[in-house]
């Protein structure tokens, strides 16, 4: 029998922070194992899909995460300032704008609130810091 390599499977997963190999095949097989090599060739090809899937889930969040922040940024927050994301949070929770904090939207709810960040933007809103961070 010939030796499966599991280098897609490893490169795959270096794309995924703080998901180890062993939660992975656990997570796949409903943890039957956490061994590579008890799997079959058609699930090790399953495994790297869903990999692959996942991957492609985070890079979506991430753009559609960027794209939610350049516009917060061009109506007047700063997302640069650690401080800031108290307000950028108290913001987004409103039922009205997001209802849900920034680190807790999905992709398609970071979708869907890119419409109304940019009406709200070509409105005129513009946010006003508080008056203590205007004194400081």
């Amino acid at each position: 029998m010939e030796k499966r390599s599991y280098a897609l499977f490893y490169a795959l997963l270096k794309n995924l922070k703080g998901y180890e190999k062993e939660d992975a095949v656990y997570d796949f097989t409903d943890g039957r194992t956490t061994h590579l090599s008890e799997l079959s060739d058609k699930e090790y090809r399953e495994l790297c899909n869903n990999l692959q899937g996942m991957i492609n889930t985070n890079a979506d969040r991430k753009r559609a995460g960027s794209r939610v922040l350049n516009l917060l940024t061009e109506m007047g927050f700063k997302t640069s300032v650690k401080e800031q994301w108290i307000e950028i949070d108290r913001f987004l929770l409103d039922k009205r704008i997001a209802g849900k904090r920034y680190r807790d939207l999905s992709t398609g709810e970071l979708k869907a609130l890119l419409p109304k960040l940019r009406s709200m933007k070509d409105k005129g809103y513009v946010h006003l810091l508080n008056q203590e961070s205007l004194v400081n």
